[in-house]
């Protein structure tokens, strides 16, 4: 039976060893041998020669092994018996990774604000603000921009200026996220369904540069927003400068792999007590799309609100 990890466990008949005549373990057959009394010396010799006889046979002729060929099939020793060489496939799925989203971005740099007031929260752990802590899932839901309501926010955050060409993108998934379960301080496995949307998936060329929502807001000297939480895959931006999701608006962009020396920039200020934290004008690159698809999802005032509704963030340019 081999021994090498990964190989074939499966019993091979050991050959026999052939009549050798003259050598110690092939002795012709003389008959039946009178039994001995006592544990003489004759006892231990022909214990000595058996043991000796098994040795040699295991160093002449090893057990048939298998060895394992690159393309991952097993085969067997010439000198073994004919077994099957059918190898056996396993699939492992890993998530797609495109390096290339990952790249810095040229020529941008980032500035800093205080929130106000500083309140040192824990975005990373706060199921409010880090969306994988809770998660989504798709939904059959209308994949569309359309009004909902009859009012307007003109000074809102704006999709199409996450887009350099400021498009209006295709809708390629919609989402919803899941309910928080209080007992278990957990996910729940009820959906939120109202709104019927909560995280929008936006069709994407790989690799491309994202960007702030431009809007109608000043949080200082020419920013519109700041980062309340960034790691590789997402970026929360509040509109307000408050360190915290109850006022104002609060936007979310999944998927996005973001700009290094942002994140860089989050992670220094954050690991230093949040006295300050990066920020943001309209427009400003943030990082790129992952794949083919970039989450977003907003809240006001707390809120969640759908992603979709045209008279809210899709009214310009």
């Amino acid at each position: 039976m081999s021994e090498n990890p990964g190989l074939s466990t499966a019993l091979i008949p050991r050959k026999r060893l052939p009549h050798a005549p003259g050598r110690l373990c092939a002795r012709p057959y003389a008959g039946p041998r009178k039994r001995q009394s006592g544990a003489g010396p004759g006892l231990a010799a022909a214990l000595a020669i058996a043991l000796a006889c098994v040795l040699l046979a295991w160093l002449r002729f090893p057990a048939a092994s298998a060895t394992q060929d690159i393309a991952g099939s097993v085969t067997a020793r010439a000198d073994a018996p004919a077994r099957s060489t059918a190898s056996v496939t396993s699939t492992v799925y890993l998530p797609a990774i495109h390096r290339s989203g990952c790249d810095p971005i040229p020529g941008v740099s980032y500035g800093a604000i205080a929130p106000a007031p500083v309140v040192g929260i824990d975005p990373q752990n706060d199921y409010r603000i880090n969306l994988a802590l809770r998660g989504y899932t798709p939904v059959d839901e209308l994949k569309a921009i359309f009004d909902i309501g009859t009012g307007t926010e003109p000074n809102a955050p704006q999709f199409r200026t996450l887009f350099a060409d400021v498009r209006i993108p295709t809708i390629s998934t919609v989402y919803a996220l899941y309910k928080w379960d209080a007992s278990c301080n957990c996910p729940s496995t009820e959906i939120v369904t109202r709104p019927a949307v909560s995280v929008a998936g936006l069709a994407t060329i790989p690799g491309e540069i994202m960007h702030l929502p431009d809007s109608g807001y000043e949080i200082g000297p020419g920013y519109d927003a700041m980062v309340l939480y960034a790691s590789e895959t997402r970026l929360v931006a509040k509109y307000t400068r408050e360190d915290d999701i109850v006022s104002g608006y609060t936007l979310y962009v999944e998927n996005v792999c973001v700009e290094p020396s942002l994140l860089a920039l989050y992670r220094s200020l954050n690991a230093a007590g949040r006295q300050q934290l990066p920020a943001l004008a309209g427009r400003q690159p943030i990082g790129r799309a992952f794949g083919a698809e970039i989450g977003v999802s907003i809240r006001d005032a707390g809120t969640t609100q759908d992603p979709r509704a045209r008279n809210s963030w899709w009214l310009y340019p």
